[in-house]
């Protein structure tokens, strides 16, 4: 988990969120929101209950657009 954007290089996470092949996966996102790129596919698990999730796909950018279309 990173805490602070400065945490960023210690993980190479720069060098592999500019990977154009590249997944990364970034648990509670929002702590380095202004840090990630404006072209990303968010994930998101929310309750509904206890006992149950929904997870919510939303595209930012053509080429994410494309991977909720498969």
């Amino acid at each position: 988990r990173i805490d602070n954007p400065k945490d960023m290089v210690n993980y190479e996470l720069i060098e592999a969120l500019e990977d154009p092949a590249g997944i990364v996966v970034v648990e509670w996102a929002e702590k380095i929101e202004a840090e990630l790129p404006k072209e990303k596919l968010v994930v998101k698990f929310e309750y509904v209950r206890e006992d149950k999730r929904e997870i919510i796909l939303r595209a930012n950018g053509q080429r994410h657009e494309g991977l909720l279309k498969v």
